[in-house]
């Protein structure tokens, strides 16, 4: 999670994606070989085009099914990102928005998601 003056960065699953048209927070997989932190860094850097300077705090785990019908579980951790605006990669995310954590439900992020980041409102 990418925070600036009080509001979260979300991304939008591209329509050529799985899940078109879903807001979540900038994520992805961990490659086989490679730590969980490290993968955080590279993900974020690969979706949004920022650089993590440091990672804050885990705000929590949840489970799912993936694309491909196998189990995965989320983990998500606050980062705090260095300056500039975030680019995305239009073969993944077509619009990014910055929201209140109030404002979740509205844009529709997945209730696994709305329960990692409840706390928060």
């Amino acid at each position: 999670m990418i925070v600036r003056a009080g509001r979260m960065l979300l991304v939008r699953r591209a329509a050529c994606d799985s899940l078109p048209g879903v807001f979540e927070l900038p994520s992805g997989s961990v490659e086989e070989g490679e730590r969980l932190l490290t993968a955080l860094r590279r993900e974020v850097r690969e979706e949004t085009s920022l650089r993590v300077l440091s990672v804050t705090c885990f705000l929590g785990a949840f489970d799912y099914r993936s694309s491909h019908g196998q189990s995965a579980r989320q983990f998500t951790f606050r980062v705090e990102v260095g300056a500039g605006e975030p680019r995305l990669d239009p073969r993944e995310h077509d619009h990014l928005t910055w929201v209140m954590p109030a404002e979740l439900e509205r844009v529709g992020v997945s209730a696994q998601l709305r329960g990692v980041l409840r706390g928060l409102a």
